[in-house]
């Protein structure tokens, strides 16, 4: 594998570096191979995942002011521990009911709802295939590229990796509109889950 591995999908771009290699010259490769394409990711929209190598938080940084300032990527990072993780999902059939606690280092699926008083925490993402009233931790502990989705989000609060959102006094209802919930600016966004959504 050279330093930097990118392909590119229809509304991705997948950056591979090799974690044998030092971040300075896989970021200089980088910088290279993308100036070299720069009139074609300019303005792209796409989102960018870079795996493959661990980061600190500084060169976490200097990716995202390459990628995102730079070219517009919506910047998603997988570090090799989040990586396996990915490799897991747990299936819950029927209801996640008041008292219960669903808690894995991989993606969770629930096929029903998560009653008030359920608690799931996930290493990856949480989907859920119904209303959701329980409280819910996805990325968990400190993995903020996860994401939440549900067919009625109506949890109190919900986590992802170190950010907690909490619900508005007056809870609101958007009957039969699935929504997405995941960082962006260090906050929780939540949106309607449709082929316009930002993350999709």
């Amino acid at each position: 594998m050279s330093r930097v591995d990118i392909r590119g999908t229809r509304n991705r771009l997948i950056i591979s570096i090799d974690e044998n290699e030092a971040f300075a010259d896989a970021y200089n490769d980088l910088v290279d191979r993308l100036e070299r394409s720069s009139n074609f990711f300019k303005g792209s929209q796409m989102k960018a995942v870079v795996k493959g190598k661990e980061m600190n938080h500084s060169e976490r940084n200097m990716m995202r002011e390459l990628l995102e300032a730079r070219y517009g990527f919506k910047t998603l990072f997988l570090n090799p521990t989040e990586q396996k993780n990915d490799e897991s999902v747990k299936f819950i059939k029927g209801t996640v009911r008041s008292g219960q606690v669903i808690e894995t280092s991989g993606h969770v699926v629930v096929l029903g709802d998560a009653n008030d008083g359920s608690e799931i925490k996930a290493g990856g993402n949480i989907l859920i295939m119904g209303r959701t009233n329980g409280l819910l931790h996805a990325g968990y502990p400190d993995r903020n590229d996860a994401i939440i989705a549900a067919f009625r989000m109506e949890s109190l609060q919900i986590r992802i990796g170190n950010i907690i959102s909490r619900a508005p006094d007056r809870k609101r209802y958007r009957a039969d509109v699935p929504e997405i919930a995941y960082i962006k600016d260090e906050k929780i966004v939540i949106e309607p889950l449709n082929q316009k959504s930002k993350m999709l």
